[in-house]
């Protein structure tokens, strides 16, 4: 069967570009969401996998190194980031709840520290993602989030978004204004623009 549209976040993008270049008869067209693009344009020379995920996504990858002593405990660092300070709701606690994995008292996130290394690896120090982009026909929206990882800077800068989808064949670039790499999905603003786009893609 074909998907209308495949729909990427973050981490997710990169596998819907690469999807999309490697198996253009499966989908009809690709929705990337703050991801799918490397953020930086050059990479620096000399440093490791571990040093460039700490440079772009360091605050996420400190968090996967803490351990909390109750769910109680994991909810309420999370109701204290940047990211959710103002935009806490049901759809975010079951989204902690759900990352949240281990016995009491030593629970810890359940994402995989080295997994994550080896896509850093993959997507922003090899040749994958930029010959993905140039091999990718199908029509690709990208859509920015303003703010970033802790409601700081934008993940992508202008420039960089501007330097890769000149690689893409088939791009139109859109920002969904006042929401953050994360509330870019889980808040209902930012739900909302993205189904909005959905649908646009659709008709």
């Amino acid at each position: 069967a074909k998907a209308d549209v495949m729909i990427g976040h973050s981490m997710g993008g990169f596998v819907a570009t690469v999807a999309g270049a490697n198996y253009p008869d499966r989908f009809g067209k690709l929705l990337l969401i703050d991801g799918g693009l490397p953020s930086i344009d050059k990479m620096p020379e000399n440093v490791s996998a571990e040093e460039l995920a700490m440079a772009v996504v360091g605050a996420s990858m400190k968090r996967l190194d803490m351990v909390f002593e109750s769910r109680a405990a994991y909810r309420e660092f999370w109701k204290q980031h940047p990211c959710f300070a103002t935009d806490w709701s049901n759809y975010v606690e079951a989204y902690v709840d759900y990352d949240l994995v281990g016995e009491v008292p030593t629970l810890k996130s359940g994402v995989n520290k080295n997994a994550i290394l080896k896509d850093v690896e993959t997507q922003l120090m090899s040749d994958l993602l930029p010959e993905a982009l140039e091999a990718v026909a199908l029509p690709v929206r990208f859509v920015k989030a303003p703010r970033g990882m802790v409601n700081e800077d934008p993940l992508y800068a202008d420039d960089a978004i501007d330097h890769w989808a000149a690689r893409i064949k088939d791009v139109s670039l859109g920002v969904i204004d006042d929401v953050n790499h994360f509330t870019i999905v889980i808040s209902k603003k930012g739900a909302a623009a993205v189904g909005a786009d959905i649908q646009d893609l659709l008709s």
